[in-house]
């Protein structure tokens, strides 16, 4: 990749950089250079963003304008070339050996995730079904939160499905899961028109959520993993998470090597007008026994074993020590396929209380609720408390994204 040549104009990096901006040539040593985070970025917008190249485009309007979700704190500002993302999912659908053959712009595509107003569409005011259709993806969702939904809102979804037949359906897993427990109360499955293939995106699907949504509508389901600022830098397929290496260059850096747990950091050109690099958004990997890097860099045919959250969302066991939202996950497992999705709530450091809504009208079981309870106690250590409350709904964030922990303010935090 041609780092150097594609940051050398850039005000952000010459400011922060200096006068070694100069010396850069290709192939970029990155370990040299600074990380950025979401700070840096919406501090420097839009002002030392500002290339002449930017420039011309503004002016004969070929970029869009957007914003990132805000999940992670303020919401960042971004400017990339009109129509981004059809360019971004053919270089992402390559690595997937299903969605490869996915003909994106030419095949009816439908998305489920929070409904914000962004450069493609605004929900604010209950639009038609022809102003959520963007070429050929049809935006599904009308509201901020799944348990504002009523029931004509799930028929509507039901019949707006039916009429697009998408090939692929791409969602958030806390969406699309309570949509279709919707669907299964209101006796709809069999009217539910069911994608050649689903991906599910936006945030950390438990495992619990991922299990409910394969069993009622048994389609291939894979996971895309990237962020909003750097595009998709890896994709699930064939049983691994893969690299989606095209423009980018993904570095695992220490945080608990001892267990395999990294920090991802992206450098990407992906969007030629907010180049980044040694980006950190915050997640956290396990990477496979054995993994070889190159110096930090996980190389592009590399894999990683499991997502594992973002380092803002982990919990504080009772020593005071990190307990990452991947591992949380991993003690509450599939739950036997009868809990939908669930929350953890730090009260202090090891005393939890898990919150969840059961897939069913039977609930979830106590030998299962026992086993998680126990699981969840040991990872908070020798003092650990967990307290269980089954809920009928959890509400997502301001953002509209949904979180599976929920953490206790520190001073560290201020």
């Amino acid at each position: 990749m041609r780092i150097a040549q594609s940051i050398r104009d850039v005000p952000m990096y010459r400011t922060s950089l200096g006068p070694s901006i100069d010396d850069l040539s290709d192939p970029v040593d990155l370990t040299h250079l600074p990380l950025l985070d979401r700070r840096n970025l919406v501090e420097s917008f839009p002002r030392l963003w500002m290339t002449p190249s930017l420039q011309t485009a503004i002016h004969k309007d070929a970029v869009e304008y957007t914003t990132t979700s805000g999940t992670s704190g303020t919401r960042m500002p971004i400017v990339r070339k009109r129509d981004w993302w059809q360019d971004e999912y053919v270089r992402t659908y390559r690595y997937n050996s299903l969605l490869r053959h996915y003909q994106v712009g030419r095949q009816p595509k439908v998305i489920l995730t929070t409904a914000v107003c962004s450069a493609n569409v605004c929900h604010a005011s209950s639009p038609s079904y022809e102003d959520r259709l963007r070429g050929t993806t049809l935006y599904l969702n009308q509201s901020d939160a799944p348990s504002k939904w009523t029931d004509a809102d799930i028929k509507r979804m039901v019949e707006e499905l039916a009429r697009h037949r998408p090939v692929y359906l791409d969602a958030d897993a806390f969406y699309l899961a309570t949509f279709l427990q919707r669907v299964e109360r209101l006796g709809l499955v069999r009217d539910l028109f069911r994608p050649e293939v689903l991906t599910l995106s936006y945030e950390l699907t438990p495992t619990c959520t991922r299990a409910y949504i394969a069993s009622v509508l048994q389609v291939p389901i894979f996971e895309l993993f990237g962020s909003t600022e750097a595009g998709y830098t890896f994709v699930e397929s064939d049983g691994r998470i893969v690299r989606c290496p095209e423009l980018s260059v993904v570095e695992a850096l220490p945080y608990r090597p001892a267990e395999r747990i990294f920090r991802l950091v992206t450098t990407s050109l992906k969007n030629e007008y907010m180049p980044l690099i040694r980006f950190f958004s915050g997640d956290l990997v396990r990477l496979p026994a054995g993994a070889e890097l190159e110096g930090t860099r996980i190389p592009d045919h590399g894999w990683v074993e499991r997502f594992m959250g973002r380092e803002q969302d982990c919990v504080r066991a009772s020593d005071g020590s990190a307990v990452t939202p991947g591992e949380i996950d991993d003690a509450v497992g599939a739950a036997n396929g009868t809990m939908l999705y669930y929350q953890l709530t730090e009260r202090a450091a090891g005393d939890m209380v898990l919150s969840y809504v059961a897939a069913t009208p039977a609930g979830v079981a106590p030998e299962v609720i026992s086993g998680v309870v126990e699981r969840l106690t040991r990872l908070m250590g020798p003092t650990g408390r967990v307290a269980v409350e089954a809920v009928g709904s959890l509400s997502p964030m301001a953002s509209g994204k949904f979180g599976t922990t929920r953490r206790r303010a520190t001073p560290a935090d201020a």
